[in-house]
């Protein structure tokens, strides 16, 4: 049997059963519980989900192995979280969810467990499955004016008050900046990008002037120019992990940059 208390900074989640507790940011939850299922069902195809459990249930009544089930909260999992949480996204990248909602949820879930305020947080007891844990979750999220999006640099769907709010508070992927949240990432990234990109345009332009604007300095310079107002045009759409490592690679490792030299010992 599960619990889960929930207010704006943190939710915990109980497991009266084994005895333990789990608990994560509010905002994360939601996108944590999400990916933690994408891991265990990479391929998972919610139109073949019904033949999926038509076919566990046909193999264990005669007594063929079934395929191992996966724990969360404590209680068994096998696709069937994904499956709701996948049908609940239906294909969208932001979700504002209501109270109607949310009731609609409750009951086609057969949650029969009452909220209890208190002191600025909602409990809920008795919970039976983790998409009752879900359902509380999003009831939060519903009552409080929060939105469900996905961030735009790590992909992960995370809670916001405000859609401006384009990154999540959890740590970016990004090699080299793993300890920084991905906003914090992504402002200090973009402010390295950017220093290299001034100083190969000012090199790349002396020497288009130096040799006039028919040569093929000048049409590199041109290049790189409309190539790196290309990328920055992009990324205030949302400087995702594999746009900001595109630039990068384009601004350190293309043909036209800066050769890098190794530093010959004893030369």
């Amino acid at each position: 049997m599960l619990s889960i208390r929930i207010d704006d900074e943190n939710t915990t989640v109980t497991n009266s059963t084994c005895q333990t507790q789990w608990t994560n940011k509010t905002s994360e939850l939601f996108g944590i519980i999400y990916v933690s299922q994408l891991k265990h069902y990479p391929d998972f195809d919610c139109d073949k989900f019904g033949d999926r459990v038509v076919e566990r249930i046909s193999k264990g009544l005669q007594g063929q192995a079934v395929e191992e089930p996966t724990y969360l909260f404590g209680m068994v999992e096998r696709g069937d979280t994904l499956f709701f949480m996948e049908q609940f996204i239906d294909g969208r990248r932001m979700v504002s969810p209501t109270i109607d909602d949310i009731e609609e949820l409750r009951i086609s879930n057969r949650m029969t467990a009452n909220f209890l305020p208190s002191h600025g947080c909602i409990q809920f007891d008795k919970l039976n499955s983790v998409r009752h844990v879900i359902i509380a979750l999003l009831y939060f999220y519903a009552v409080n004016g929060y939105k469900l999006t996905i961030c735009k640099h790590c992909g992960r769907w995370f809670a916001t008050k405000s859609l401006k709010e384009l990154y999540c508070s959890k740590n970016s992927s990004f090699p080299g900046y793993e300890r920084y949240t991905c906003g914090e990432a992504v402002k200090r990234i973009k402010d390295k990008l950017e220093r290299k990109r001034l100083s190969e345009y000012e090199r790349l332009h002396l020497k288009a002037m130096e040799y006039g604007v028919n040569s093929r300095h000048s049409e590199v310079f041109n290049s790189f120019c409309q190539t790196c107002s290309t990328f920055k045009a992009e990324l205030k759409h949302g400087a995702s992990v594999e746009l900001l490592q595109a630039y990068k690679d384009y601004l350190y490792d293309s043909e036209n940059v800066r050769p890098k030299y190794e530093r010959i010992k004893n030369w």
